[in-house]
C-alpha cells in the first residue's frame, strides 16, 4: 500500500457569505481576524496600546487623522461626540475642545415608532407611524489647513482650526475660522489650497436659512475670505439634488462629493466660476461619509439602504461583492 501524501487544498482568497454554507463548497465562510496576502489566509497580526494608559479621550472616537507639520513633529488628532484632541508624538493627550462647542451624539437614533416621545405619550401595544426623524451619531470632518488641523461636526455647525505652530498644546484650543460659513455638515481642503465647506449658511446666516445642499469655499491660500469678488476664488454652488450634504474626498485631482442621495465631482477650472460641478452618479450616496475609503486613483463605498459597493475611477459603478447579502441582512441600519 503506497504510504499517504498531502495533497494541498487551493481556495480562493476572500470570504463567500451570499447563500448557504452549501452552496460556499470550495470556498472560505466564515473568518475572524484573518486577511489575505498574495492570495493566502493569515491572521490580521497584534496590536499595542500605544501611550501611557493614565489618561483617556471623553467619548467615543470616530474619526482620526495623522500629520506631520513643518518641523517635523508627528501628530494624531482624534474627534469623539465632545471633544477634540490632538495626541503630539510621545503619546501625549491634549484637550484642544473649542470654547462654546456643541456636543452631540455618541450613537444613531432611527427616532421613529417606540421611543420617539416621552412615556405615557400612546397607549400600550399600538402601532405607530414612522414620523420621525432618523439623526446620525456625531463624525467630525477633519483636514489640514497647511499643518494646521481643521474640522467640525454637523451637530456643532462650525469650522474650526487648530494652529500646529503653537508647540506643545497645553493651553491652546482650536478657533473658529474667521468668516467661515456656519450650520455646516463637513469640510475639505482642496489641492488649490482652497477650504471646502459642505452645506449650512453664510457666517452670521440664521439657522432656518441652511441649505443641506449648498457647497461653499474660501480663496485660495486665504481661509478667512469667503466673499466672492473678481479678483478670488471664494464661491458657492447648489447642487441639483434631492439627496444631503455628507461630505468629500480628494480623488483623481477632484474633489467627489457625497449626498444621501448621489455623487458629484468639484474639478477646478480658475476663475471666474473656480470649480465645475458635475453629477457621476445617482442612488449610491454613502451609508456614512467614514464608509468612503480611497486607494491610489479610485474612491471605494457602501451604499445606503442595502445599495451595494460602488466605486469611482472616473466613472461611478458597482462592485460586486461575496458578503453583501450578509451585511445587508445583518445589519441594524437605524
Amino acid at each position: 500500500m503506497p504510504a499517504p501524501q498531502y495533497i494541498p487544498l487551493e481556495f480562493q482568497p476572500g470570504l463567500w457569505k451570499n447563500g448557504t454554507l452549501y452552496q460556499a463548497r470550495g470556498r472560505w465562510f466564515d473568518a475572524d481576524l484573518m486577511r489575505w496576502s498574495v492570495g493566502g489566509l493569515g491572521p490580521v497580526g497584534g496590536w499595542r496600546t500605544w501611550g501611557t494608559g493614565t489618561t483617556a479621550v471623553t467619548g467615543v472616537p470616530r474619526t482620526s487623522l495623522t500629520w506631520m507639520d513643518n518641523r517635523f513633529r508627528r501628530w494624531l488628532g482624534v474627534g469623539t461626540p465632545s471633544k477634540l484632541y490632538v495626541y503630539d508624538d510621545a503619546a501625549g493627550l491634549f484637550d484642544i475642545t473649542p470654547a462654546g462647542f456643541v456636543a452631540g451624539r455618541t450613537d444613531a437614533d432611527p427616532n421613529t415608532g417606540f421611543g420617539n416621545s416621552t412615556f405615557g405619550h400612546s397607549s400600550y401595544g399600538t402601532s405607530r407611524p414612522d414620523l420621525g426623524t432618523p439623526v446620525p451619531a456625531t463624525i467630525w470632518s477633519l483636514d489640514l489647513w497647511g499643518e494646521d488641523l481643521v474640522g467640525l461636526t454637523p451637530d456643532d455647525g462650525k469650522v474650526y482650526q487648530w494652529d500646529a505652530s503653537v508647540g506643545t498644546p497645553t493651553s491652546t484650543a482650536a478657533a473658529q475660522v474667521a468668516n467661515s460659513p456656519e450650520y455646516a455638515t463637513a469640510n475639505i481642503v482642496t489641492s488649490e489650497r482652497i477650504h471646502m465647506v459642505f452645506a449650512g449658511t453664510p457666517n452670521g446666516g440664521a439657522e432656518a436659512t441652511r441649505d443641506r445642499r449648498r457647497v461653499f469655499w474660501s480663496d485660495s491660500e486665504d481661509n478667512t475670505d469667503w466673499t466672492s469678488t473678481s479678483t478670488n476664488l471664494a464661491g458657492d454652488q447648489i447642487l441639483e439634488t434631492k439627496g444631503d450634504l455628507l461630505g468629500a474626498v480628494k480623488v483623481r485631482g477632484q474633489v467627489l462629493i457625497f449626498t444621501t442621495d448621489d455623487a458629484h465631482t468639484a474639478t477646478f477650472v480658475g476663475l471666474p466660476y473656480a470649480y465645475q460641478f458635475d453629477r457621476v452618479g445617482d442612488n449610491c450616496g454613502p451609508v456614512c461619509i467614514n464608509a468612503v475609503a480611497v486607494a491610489g486613483n479610485t474612491a471605494y463605498w457602501m451604499g445606503r439602504s442595502a445599495q451595494g459597493f460602488f466605486k469611482y475611477d472616473g466613472y461611478v459603478s458597482t462592485i460586486a461583492c461575496d458578503v453583501e447579502d450578509y451585511i445587508v441582512t445583518q445589519m441594524n441600519e437605524s
